[in-house]
């Protein structure tokens, strides 16, 4: 999607609402799909923060704005101006809730501990080995689940 800009008045601007648009969406319909999906703006700062300096802000799709399929978006922090025209990417609930069922079965099918380590990398939220973990506890999930069926 793009941004298009602040949710605005004549006069007052709302810099805690961004308008949102949607490739492909042209309907009020058609934007109903995206609502409560999050909404992520990448960006690439200049100052290295981890050893990073493309940084993010999280954002949720509210609800619809007029009848072009424009959608309302809230964000943690409010963008900055430099951003309008910029593009964000919506990402669906379904890889998130896939995550959070994968970690419900893996504890419940698999009896060994979970070492030390990997609990420590599950502290850091938005590092590259979390993303990994999740993919690895989905995968181990598949295979237990495929052996309980035999």
């Amino acid at each position: 999607g793009r941004i298009l800009g602040f949710r605005r008045s004549k006069r007052n601007t709302k810099e805690h609402t961004s308008l949102l648009q949607v490739e492909g969406v042209n309907t009020t319909e058609s934007a109903e799909f995206y609502h409560g999906k999050r909404v992520a703006y990448v960006y690439r700062a200049k100052r290295e923060i981890d050893g990073s300096k493309i940084r993010v802000i999280w954002g949720t799709v509210t609800r619809s704005h007029g009848n072009s399929g424009v959608v309302r978006a809230k964000f943690r922090s409010n963008l900055p101006p430099k951003s309008f025209g910029a593009s964000v990417r919506i990402v669906s609930g379904f890889i998130l809730d896939w995550v959070a069922v994968s970690e419900f079965f893996i504890s419940i099918l698999v009896p060994v501990p979970v070492p030390s380590v990997i609990d420590s990398f599950k502290k850091k939220k938005n590092s590259i080995i979390t993303s990994a973990y999740h993919c690895i506890l989905f995968f181990l999930n598949l295979l237990n689940f495929g052996m309980f069926l035999i």
